[in-house]
């Protein structure tokens, strides 16, 4: 049974809440010595399978029972880590969706620091981080989002127009050049996580425990279609 991460990002007044939910799939393929033992297994695919946008003014009220009732009723996301903005507006929305959640979450919050730091459900992570993660995910290969989800259009289009500003004083900043970023942010809250600790060490473990001296599956995934929509 793959794992699970459901990333969401908090809007304010001009911007949507955004879910994105990740499906943590194994790759088979592994690297083998001259004796045929497993050296090194690649990390996991992240296939983004859900992807929504709540609508523009929706009451923090209303998003909280929205995303209590998703996690609740879908049952792929019933067994899914939750991780939520934890950043400005979102502390207040994170202690409302507590009380409606029937199950623990952790909490993001975007800091402008040099270093992530975690202290239980609590995790601070500088921006560059989360772009940086999303980034070499998908310059990897490893990030796959289905088709034929209603917002990958809008994914990718925020995908396009997300950049770095550096000021004159050297300091950098991450966002939208124009239009949005939410969804990039609820997905790229869910890759921080997957990548929480390495799961591609887990795997070779894994494979390791079975017994398997080489790979299972020799094909090449990067060609693969990417998993299907929930």
């Amino acid at each position: 049974m793959n794992r699970w991460i459901l990333g969401v990002d908090f809007g304010q007044r001009s911007d949507r809440t955004a879910l994105a939910g990740v499906e943590v799939v194994p790759c088979e393929d592994v690297d083998v010595d001259a004796d045929g033992l497993v050296t090194t297994a690649r990390k996991p695919y992240l296939d983004v399978r859900y992807l929504h946008r709540l609508p523009l003014n929706m009451a923090y009220p209303d998003q909280c029972a929205f995303i209590a009732n998703l996690v609740e009723g879908t049952p792929e996301l019933a067994r899914a880590e939750v991780v939520v903005d934890a950043t400005g507006v979102g502390v207040a929305v994170a202690d409302s969706l507590r009380e409606v959640m029937r199950r623990g979450f952790k909490e993001l919050s975007i800091t402008g620091g040099a270093q992530a730091t975690q202290d239980g459900n609590r995790i601070s992570v500088p921006k560059r981080d989360l772009v940086s993660r999303l980034a070499v995910a998908m310059q990897s290969r490893r990030l796959r989002v289905s088709p034929g989800l209603p917002e990958a259009a809008a994914l990718f289009d925020e995908l396009g127009n997300f950049g770095v500003n550096i000021s004159d004083t050297g300091s950098d900043s991450y966002g939208a050049r124009t239009g949005h970023d939410d969804l990039v942010l609820a997905t790229s809250y869910a890759v921080y996580l997957a990548d929480q600790p390495d799961h591609g060490l887990a795997w070779l473990a894994y494979l390791r425990r079975q017994g398997v001296p080489v790979s299972t599956n020799a094909r090449d995934w990067r060609d693969r279609v990417p998993g299907r929509p929930l």
